[in-house]
């Protein structure tokens, strides 16, 4: 039997090493592919009155067709929150002093983000507190 040297285990290592991350980046390629908003397909919406056109060119512009002004309306902002979904949810969780739930548990996340109050339960506090107040 032959003794291997260590260039040949390092090689072996480096290799294995190299498999991984390769492994590693497809993983998360396509779980970040797997996260895009279908375009293709067809989609039923109860607040349609006429079937409504989303055609998209070549560059990824949607043109979107419909019988009404207001299923016209309807379909951009599906459009519009299909597109943003992520920048729209990222706002709303830095406004309200929650963004820490994309960078983990950070204990320093007021510093970035700049306010260490929750925006949202102050205006849970205030909303409860107005649940008596007469409406128009």
């Amino acid at each position: 039997m032959r003794k291997r040297g260590w260039k040949t285990w390092t090689l072996r290592t480096l290799a294995g090493l190299l498999a991984l991350l390769v492994l590693a980046a497809l993983g998360i390629w396509l779980f970040l592919r797997a996260s895009l908003a279908p375009l293709d397909g067809e989609r039923r919406a109860p607040g349609l009155s006429a079937p409504v056109t989303i055609a998209r060119d070549v560059d990824g512009v949607p043109q979107i067709s419909g019988a009404t002004r207001i299923d016209v309306a309807y379909a951009t902002g599906f459009v519009h929150a299909q597109e943003r979904f992520f920048q729209m949810d990222l706002l709303r969780r830095t406004a309200a002093g929650r963004a820490a739930a994309y960078a983990a548990a950070c204990p320093l996340m007021p510093y970035f983000t700049g306010s260490a109050s929750c925006a949202l339960c102050s205006s849970q506090v205030i909303a409860s507190a107005l649940d008596g107040w007469p409406r128009k």
